[in-house]
């Protein structure tokens, strides 16, 4: 994994780049109020967000005699891992909506998937994550039973600068931070966005486990209603009809459940005349 737990017993004594800290009780300090990082930034989503990044140099955050440390601390926000791949995935061309008709005749609204290519974009996304190779994102996986909490990304290109003054306010809140190597291919990674700093990929085997997890979490990725699977032929003939008209969508979809019941029947009906022919003497 590529964090180290900070622990109670033994608390950091500075922060540095890769610092990871969380957002439940931090308070900043201003003008004799408190307030909450979302008070501070409230056009800014923290739902589901329990934990900040330290983003800045740790050269320039160094206090003392003779140093001029910068005037704000630049953090980053890390996002789980189901909520970044919803956000940044352009999910059209693996799922779109589509009405199919009740008994009733109303229209009612369901989410044609193919599985086949889901899996395609996904690994494509996850590979790239994985070795941290994405140019403006950072993959951090803590060492934690719950695959739900352990898997997280930093979007480096959204950074929120905090007053220098605050320092002790997010050093008291810090309960982990990046290994060596990690801190460094963050530092590479915000200063140049690009490229391949000397950090240790994960081997095969850990790279299995953890596409595994990632890829179990494709249904919080999606959250779609009423889902229906189609194959990859399916799919190419549902996206000629994305700019029509509901009438045509619903007519195609419904003429395509009752294919798929007509195949079911005959599959059924063959299965019974082979449990029903005699067996030969």
């Amino acid at each position: 994994m590529q964090v180290e737990q900070v622990p109670p017993s033994s608390p950091a004594k500075s922060l540095e780049q890769g610092c990871i800290f969380k957002l439940d009780g931090l308070k900043f300090l201003h003008d004799g109020k408190e307030y909450s990082l979302n008070q501070f930034y409230p056009s800014v989503s923290l739902e589901g967000i329990t934990h900040g990044i330290v983003m800045s140099q740790s050269c320039d955050m160094e206090r003392g005699p003779g140093r001029t440390p910068i005037p704000y601390i630049t953090i980053g926000l890390l996002e789980p891992f189901h909520r970044h791949i919803r956000r940044e995935e352009d999910w059209s061309q693996v799922a779109m909506p589509f009405p199919l008709r009740d008994e009733s005749g109303n229209d009612v609204w369901h989410t044609a998937i193919c599985s086949e290519k889901l899996e395609g974009v996904l690994g494509r996304h996850i590979k790239s994550l994985l070795q941290n190779n994405a140019k403006i994102h950072f993959f951090v996986a803590f060492d934690e039973k719950d695959v739900d909490s352990r898997y997280f990304v930093a979007n480096l290109t959204k950074a929120f600068p905090i007053r220098l003054r605050h320092y002790n306010e997010i050093l008291t809140n810090v309960t982990h931070r990046l290994k060596y190597e990690f801190a460094r291919k963050l530092s590479w990674k915000i200063a140049n966005l690009y490229g391949r700093a000397d950090t240790e990929d994960y081997d095969k085997d850990a790279a299995s486990t953890v596409t595994e997890h990632l890829m179990e979490l494709m249904d919080k990725a999606l959250r779609v209603s009423r889902p229906l699977e189609f194959s990859k032929t399916e799919f190419k003939q549902a996206e000629a009809l994305r700019d029509s008209t509901s009438d045509q969508k619903t007519a195609f979809l419904n003429n395509l459940m009752k294919e798929r019941r007509a195949k079911d029947t005959q599959k059924a009906k063959q299965q019974d005349q082979k449990r029903e022919k005699p067996k030969s003497a």
